[in-house]
C-alpha cells in the first residue's frame, strides 16, 4: 500500500475516537490479574488529570472491502501488542442494502470475543438495524467483550439517505468512563 493509501485509511479508522482524556489516578488496575500501569507524575496533555500513556491501534482499511474472517486476524494481530483501543473504520463492513446487523450480529459477536481474549477495548462501527430503524454506529466493547457504549452518528452523509431504509441520525452523544479514563465518539 502507498503511503497516501496508508495515510487516507488510517484517518479513516482513527475518526471513530473523538477524545481520550487520561485518568486523575495516578495508578490504575485493568485486569483480574491485578496489572497495574503506573506514571507518577506523567502529565496526560488533556486538562489537568494525570494519568498513564494510552495506546491505540487503528487498522485502516476501506470498509467494506475486506471479508469479517480478515479483519478478525488483523484485530487478532494488533491484540497481541497490547493496546488499550483497538479502533476500526466505518462501517468496516460496508454500507449496502444488505449490510445491516443487530448488536448480536456477526460483526460485534466476533469483535466481542477478541476483545476479551486480549483483554482490549474494542470500537466496532457497523450499520446497525434496531427495530424499524438504520442506524451508523460506532459500538464500543471493553475488556472482558461486554457492549458497554454505542454511538450512533448524529450527522449522516447525504448518500447514507440513498439505502433502503436510509441512515437516521442518532440523538444522543456520550462519553464511556473507561479503566483509563473518558472515551467520546464522533464519526466523521
Amino acid at each position: 500500500m502507498n503511503r497516501r493509501a496508508f495515510i487516507k485509511n488510517a484517518a479513516i479508522g482513527a475518526s471513530a475516537i473523538a477524545g481520550v482524556r487520561c485518568s486523575d489516578a495516578n495508578s490504575l488496575t485493568v485486569n483480574e490479574e491485578g496489572r497495574t500501569y503506573s506514571k507518577p507524575g506523567f502529565k496526560a496533555g488533556w486538562g489537568d488529570g494525570i494519568g498513564r500513556p494510552v495506546r491505540i491501534s487503528s487498522i485502516g482499511f476501506k470498509g467494506g472491502s475486506l471479508p469479517l474472517d480478515k479483519i478478525c486476524s488483523y484485530v487478532d494481530q494488533e491484540g497481541l501488542q497490547s493496546p488499550d483501543i483497538i479502533v476500526l473504520p466505518e462501517q468496516l463492513r460496508g454500507l449496502n442494502n444488505t449490510s445491516e446487523e443487530s448488536l448480536d450480529g456477526p460483526t460485534v459477536t466476533a469483535m466481542s470475543s477478541l476483545a476479551k481474549k486480549h483483554k482490549t477495548y474494542i470500537s466496532c462501527p457497523i450499520d446497525r438495524r434496531q427495530g424499524e430503524r438504520r442506524l451508523n454506529s460506532a459500538v464500543f466493547i471493553d475488556r472482558s467483550g461486554r457492549i458497554v457504549s454505542v454511538y450512533d452518528k448524529v450527522f449522516p452523509y447525504w448518500s447514507e439517505y440513498d439505502f433502503h431504509p436510509p441512515v437516521e441520525p442518532g440523538d444522543v452523544t456520550k462519553a464511556y468512563q473507561a479503566d483509563f479514563g473518558r472515551v467520546g465518539f464522533a464519526t466523521c
